[in-house]
């Protein structure tokens, strides 16, 4: 549903990079690695397998061979890897429920998907679909089926303010990619500040700190149509918020509005975790953890998990999922692990699936024509009977790139469809009948998603003690697969950096 918005704003890219064209190449990414000591022997305990989690047990052995004893835990009672980016078979097919595009510059993931041999599908193999811009009484902008009519009237639409967003998510992108070259280089962070700061300097921290609206008008002199518009129905399909959030998340949303530049896994991204957890090696634990006690003996720190009457002795511990939600207790630490940053709230986001027949009266249209929206993305919403984010068709994990465009054809060919609605709260069935001529089937996948987005925003730090690492603090600056495969890379590099000096 993403790549819809991205294909649309694509499609006056390729011009703009003649206009302003990249400041050079980077460099080759194998130059100039240093040499890494080899770890000594240690048990690493890892606490939770979602993404993050699978691959800092990757990024670990990686980096420490065999000798690290990896032991991984997960609550969910089915047995399944990969947190949020998870799928739902519905309809006799799989859906992703959570993270589903990938942006190719993302490296760490474009780097595993080809590792594990994984078979991918992008935005290059979709058909370019129509899609609204809906105001909550009606659609305030559309595209068709022809890029050249889109470019024209986006033009007509949001005028220079295209090319200023452009031109500045690109400069922020080029200078976010920074991290590949530190990450390479072992170069590690102890706070998200840090991190920012090293990637973009002042700018990505200063960034945080402003309310995405303020900063894009006010600063950068976007239009507030282009702003109150594309902007906002982004945010409130890939974060559930509006204009309140900082501009960094904004712009790293924005990121990845580029042709041909997005993609996913056949068969749903959770594979990218499950494999990398494989590869691993480690020893997993299907139960809940309680408890981690700090244990301090002849001057060296240990850790102690615990789950139900047992526990099992460990030299380093990564949590791996968000302390904002987690009921975990730290006990005998010198100071809180629960820090003000660490406990805001998460956005609860409720993904309703329907096979059926949409009502195009509920949208003020007569009847679902050709030129009906695939994807409609939604803006403030004034008017509306009831609150959701956006609508749009599904195309199934499973379907390989060269079948794609089949389950893209018009409405009015096929107006049986399965669409996601994406929503603040689960429909009522009254709403699902307004939005919906005809209903086949539904299910529903309700879920805390991401970070609720404040300025100035306050980030937990990746060194929660002498061993022990939080990967989701990284969520704070902002939500997407690629930020936490970073996040894991990191602390991955952090507990090697702690082991080889405790171990002198």
């Amino acid at each position: 549903m993403f790549g819809a918005i991205l294909r649309f704003l694509a499609t006056w890219v390729p011009f703009l990079k003649r206009l302003f064209p990249e400041d050079g190449e980077r460099a080759d990414p194998k130059d100039g690695i240093p040499e890494v000591k080899e770890l000594p022997p240690a048990r690493v305990a890892i606490v939770g397998a979602g993404l993050g989690g699978c691959l800092s047990a990757h990024f670990l052995r990686e980096l420490g061979g065999q000798n690290l004893d990896l032991h991984v835990w997960e609550k969910n009672s089915s047995e399944v890897v990969g947190g949020r980016t998870a799928v739902m078979e519905f309809q006799g097919h799989l859906y992703e429920t959570g993270g589903s595009v990938i942006h190719t510059s993302n490296e760490h993931l474009v780097d595993l998907a080809k590792k594990f041999e994984l078979d991918t599908k992008g935005s290059k193999d979709e058909a370019t679909t129509p899609l609204g811009l809906y105001t909550g009484k009606r659609f305030s902008f559309r595209t068709g089926y022809s890029n050249f009519i889109t470019i024209i009237k986006s033009l007509w639409r949001y005028g220079l303010s295209l090319i200023r967003m452009d031109y500045y998510v690109r400069a922020v992108l080029k200078k976010f990619v920074n991290i590949y070259d530190l990450q390479r280089n072992h170069q590690s962070f102890a706070t998200v500040q840090e991190m920012l700061k090293a990637m973009g300097g002042q700018e990505f921290i200063d960034l945080t700190q402003t309310k995405a609206e303020d900063f894009l008008i006010g600063k950068l002199g976007w239009s507030e149509k282009l702003v109150k518009e594309l902007v906002v129905a982004a945010l409130r399909m890939n974060y559930g918020q509006n204009g309140n959030v900082d501009a960094f998340t904004t712009l790293v949303a924005l990121a990845g509005m580029e042709e041909n530049s997005l993609w996913s896994v056949v068969g749903g991204n959770k594979l990218i975790a499950k494999k990398s957890l494989e590869a691993s090696g480690a020893s997993m634990h299907w139960e809940e953890v309680d408890s981690i006690a700090r244990v301090e003996s002849d001057g060296k720190v240990s850790y102690s998990v615990q789950c139900g009457q047992s526990s099992l002795q460990f030299d380093v511990v990564i949590i791996a999922n968000p302390l904002n939600i987690s009921t975990m207790k730290f006990l005998n630490f010198p100071t809180p692990v629960y820090s003000k940053a660490a406990t805001t709230p998460f956005q609860r986001t409720v993904a309703e699936f329907v096979k059926g027949e949409i009502n195009p009266a509920f949208f003020g249209l007569e009847t679902c024509g050709r030129d009906f929206p695939q994807t409609i993305l939604t803006t403030e919403m004034e008017g509306s009977p009831f609150e959701y984010r956006s609508v749009g068709i599904l195309i199934p994990s499973e379907i390989p790139a060269k079948d794609v465009k089949q389950f893209q054809k018009p409405l009015n060919e096929d107006p049986v469809r399965v669409w996601k609605v994406f929503a603040p709260q689960p429909l009522t069935e009254e709403e699902k009948q307004q939005m919906f001529m005809k209903i086949e089937d539904q299910a529903t996948v309700d879920w805390q998603a991401y970070p609720q987005y404040n300025p100035p925003e306050e980030f937990p730090p990746f060194v929660l003690d002498d061993g022990m690492f939080y990967i989701n603090g990284i969520e704070k600056a902002a939500s997407a697969m690629e930020m936490s495969a970073i996040g894991a890379k990191n602390v991955a590099l952090l507990a090697g950096e702690y082991l080889q000096q405790r171990g002198n």
